[in-house]
């Protein structure tokens, strides 16, 4: 599976649970869907339970460097998100990669 579409259905999963969606389903759907392999599967169920586990952390790692008041629309503030928790809590992936990439999605 393409990165891109990989890194795409974990955003657009991750913006359907902030809007109350419930993430066990939406993950099942976006692998059915997409027929990911079981590698790119397991890395969306990481990134996106991670991303909701660690919200707290990760918003405060981001309001460091971010203004006051800043006005972010929240698709791009997920996909901060989800670019910190893999630099912070994937080892296995570089972190320049998923820097490159969340500014490639925007």
């Amino acid at each position: 599976m393409e990165k891109l579409s990989l890194r795409k259905s974990m955003l657009s999963t991750l913006e359907r649970i902030e809007n109350g969606g419930y993430s066990h389903l939406l993950i099942d759907h976006e692998i059915k869907t997409n027929q990911f392999s079981t590698k790119d599967a397991a890395l969306l169920t990481e990134v996106v339970y991670g991303t909701m586990q660690r919200k707290l952390t990760l918003d405060f790692y981001l309001n460091q460097f971010l203004t006051n008041g800043a006005k972010i629309k929240d698709w791009v503030r997920i996909l901060l998100k989800m670019s910190v928790y893999q630099m912070v809590y994937l080892k296995k992936s570089s972190g320049s990669c998923h820097y490159s990439r969340g500014c490639r999605n925007s």
